[in-house]
């Protein structure tokens, strides 16, 4: 084995043309298995790959797989994480829709900050919108640093030295009492009428309510048990799985209102079920999607009906997600306590529960405070629950 004065050992040449370096893994081993060859097209790039392999081992870390790209490491890293699956499918989604695009052909070993720039750039002339591009950086920087401190497969983070992602937060329109009644009423007729009217008289997340199940409901006790929350994954449709945080999981007292709803939607969906016939899935779902009798009903659906009614009833476009946010400034008008309000929501920070409120355990004040609102006003729901 040729060496240079320094002791490092030299590239020979081979017979086809390609250059080659013998090194020897573990200090004055010399037994054959302990032997590593690194070639290449010439004898340059063998001094490169020879240096970086000594690097490598001097930092204790695993040397750069020259043919690890960083799309076969992606999969390879989502394959094995171990997170909730909406968190999982949110990733996989990220990464195979925003990512692998772009940069999934460079080799892990030879991806750099610039080549994260050029994936933002590109994003953003497809029309991309800032908040997803700044997540698929922000996902991608969480595998990248697998790859850094757990797996040893690169020295140092790509993303950390990547152009940040602007993004302007949008601030929730949140509906007055009088708008809110309005839509109530316009909803009313509507066949997801009853679902609109549970989300705005319980705060739940529209994924906790799709996932809502009859036998969730007590009847005799006017509660309600939320403890799923519905997530459709591609290839294989929706499925019911564990909420966000195990403060998503609580038993809540139903306003006088959202039980109205609730029977409403059961007389709905027993007529449906008699159209249907043999044809009706029975998933036990509360509330139930119209093109497959019985089956679970699209977020997507939802949202469209929901733009739809609010142009009906010459309100603001608002989303889904805002009933929730009018919800909890209901709430915080009337003066509820901060564990009561945390409770009900489903928080597990005060901090969350407070961005949720905007100025305009036992949740039976909660609910009392709502059907006040909705029955006559925010000073009416004081005095019913007596606080301020």
């Amino acid at each position: 084995m040729a060496r240079a004065p320094n002791g490092l050992p030299e590239p020979h040449e081979l017979k086809n043309g390609r250059w080659r370096v013998v090194l020897q893994r573990g200090a004055g081993s010399r037994e054959h298995r302990n032997r590593v060859f690194l070639s290449g097209s010439s004898e340059d790039v063998v001094r490169r790959r020879r240096d970086d392999w000594l690097r490598a081992q001097a930092e204790g870390r695993r040397p750069a797989d020259q043919r690890l790209s960083t799309g076969t490491y992606l999969r390879r890293w989502l394959d094995s994480l171990v997170v909730r699956v909406r968190t999982r499918e949110s990733y996989r989604l990220t990464i195979e829709k925003h990512v692998l695009p772009y940069i999934g052909g460079i080799l892990l070993s030879q991806l750099c900050a610039l080549d994260l720039d050029d994936m933002l750039v590109a994003q953003a002339a497809k029309g991309v919108r800032p908040p997803t591009r700044s997540y698929s950086l922000r996902v991608l920087s969480i595998a990248l640093n697998v790859a850094v401190r757990k797996k040893r497969l690169i020295p140092y983070n790509p993303a950390d030295g990547a152009n940040e992602v602007a993004v302007t937060r949008r601030e929730p329109r949140v509906l007055t009492v009088q708008q809110a009644r309005r839509l109530l009423n316009v909803v009313a007729a509507d066949r997801l009428g009853p679902l609109f009217t549970v989300l705005a008289a319980t705060g739940i997340r529209s994924g906790e309510a799709l996932a809502l199940c009859w036998s969730d409901w007590d009847r005799v006790a006017g509660t309600l048990r939320v403890e799923r929350t519905m997530l459709y994954r591609p290839g294989i449709g929706f499925e019911r799985v564990d909420p966000k945080t195990k403060r998503s999981i609580r038993t809540l007292c139903l306003p006088a209102l959202a039980q109205d709803a609730l029977r409403e939607q059961g007389r709905r969906q027993a007529e449906e079920r008699l159209r249907a016939g043999r044809h009706w899935s029975d998933n036990g779902l509360i509330f139930t999607g119209e093109r497959r009798a019985g089956g679970a009903l699209a977020g997507a659906t939802v949202t469209h009906a929901l733009h739809r009614l609010c142009a009906s009833a010459d309100l603001p476009r608002i989303r889904v997600h805002d009933l929730r946010h009018l919800y909890a400034t209901i709430l915080g008008e009337v003066g509820l306590s901060d564990p009561v309000r945390m409770a009900v929501m489903g928080h597990a920070s005060r901090a969350m529960t407070d961005r949720y409120t905007h100025a305009m355990p036992t949740s039976r004040e909660a609910a009392e405070a709502i059907d006040a609102v909705f029955g006559g006003s925010v000073d009416a729901a004081v005095d019913a629950i007596g606080v301020r």
